[in-house]
């Protein structure tokens, strides 16, 4: 077995999940924040901002926290279609291993690593993404997949990659709230749906409005990085104050949260009506659930269970740490061949 990866490199921040033999299981995150590094005076800001120094093409530059802070970074480089052939997205990447290494998981340059792409771009640009992304680590063995269905192998794989039992003949459609996209897939009897992946707008659109709502309620002007930290907690720090913005936050989310439910609904059609359940994932999935909920409950007169709509759990990891299950997943199965042709 080797070391096993799980990344998700959003636009809001990177999550990063792994696992090795003889190792902790590691989960990080960070945001996804970058400029060029710059020499920085003081010595404690540079020892801060060491772990967040990657060279691309030799070119030094500065993520994360450090970025943010050392750079200003307002996080809007990653908004666009191409953003996984730019410097950007190389360095977030290299930087989420670096960490792992300071981690204690070693070895993340020759590992399996998963990664995902918007469900609307997986089948134009997952060659050319995988290629893009082994131009930086060509020891790796790099899998690309839908980003949606990283939240449905956290429910047919354990933390090992061994199957779940009990979901023969379920099915199951996913909404994937993140800050670029919102992804959808759907599963009918082990059955991926080909036609169900598609995308609309993540979160950025409700980190925008939220601008508007506290600028001309409150004056006060966020960047869209201040903004999309409001969305997962709803409290801003204002000259020494706190100051509650829960409402702001769902004035802002609403209009995205309908029209993800109104996409969800056509692109799942009838179909909904025969599946076990709607499994919502990613930051934005708290802030959309309801009007998914909503969406269904209208439809089946009421009567619609509970759980029929539900938030997964660890919904922000859920890509990340399903991509890891699912190349653990491949790991056993491979072993499980080799074991097989020796026995023969």
């Amino acid at each position: 077995m080797t070391v096993c990866i799980g990344l998700d490199v959003g636009r809001s921040s990177v999550k990063v999940v792994a696992s090795a033999p003889g190792a902790a299981r590691v989960q990080l995150d960070f945001p996804s924040a970058f400029c060029l590094a710059t020499k920085l005076s003081d010595a404690s800001a540079q020892d801060r901002a060491s772990l967040e120094t990657v060279s691309v093409k030799g070119v030094d530059y500065f993520v994360g926290h450090t970025a943010i802070i050392q750079g200003r970074d307002d996080m809007i480089g990653g908004l666009s279609d191409d953003w996984a052939s730019q410097p950007q997205h190389a360095a977030l990447l290299l930087s989420g291993l670096n960490r792992l290494e300071a981690a204690g998981i070693s070895g993340a340059e020759k590992a399996l690593i998963v990664i995902g792409l918007p469900a609307r771009l997986y089948s134009s640009q997952r060659h050319a993404y995988q290629a893009a992304v082994a131009e930086h680590l060509p020891r790796a063995e790099i899998k690309v997949a839908p980003q949606s269905m990283g939240p449905f192998y956290t429910m047919i794989f354990d933390e090992d990659g061994a199957s779940v039992d009990g979901l023969d003949g379920s099915s199951f459609a996913i909404v994937e709230v993140g800050q670029f996209t919102t992804d959808f897939a759907m599963i009918e009897n082990s059955h991926v749906i080909d036609r169900s992946f598609a995308s609309c707008d993540g979160m950025r659109v409700a980190a925008e409005q939220l601008q508007r709502i506290v600028l001309d309620e409150l004056k006060i002007n966020l960047t869209l990085a201040q903004a999309t930290a409001v969305l997962a907690k709803p409290v801003l720090r204002s000259f020494g104050r706190e100051i509650d913005l829960r409402e702001h936050v769902r004035a802002a989310a609403q209009p995205l949260a309908l029209s993800i439910a109104d996409k969800a609904a056509q692109v799942f059609g009838d179909r909904v009506r025969s599946l076990t359940g709607i499994r919502v994932a990613g930051g934005g999935a708290p802030l959309v659930h309801d009007a998914l909920a909503a969406k269904w409950a209208s439809a089946a007169g009421g009567h619609l269970p509970q759980d029929f709509v539900s938030v997964i759990k660890n919904a922000r990891f859920a890509v990340a740490e399903g991509f890891l299950r699912f190349g653990l997943a491949l790991q056993r199965d491979r072993s499980l061949a080799t074991q097989t042709s020796v026995a023969a």
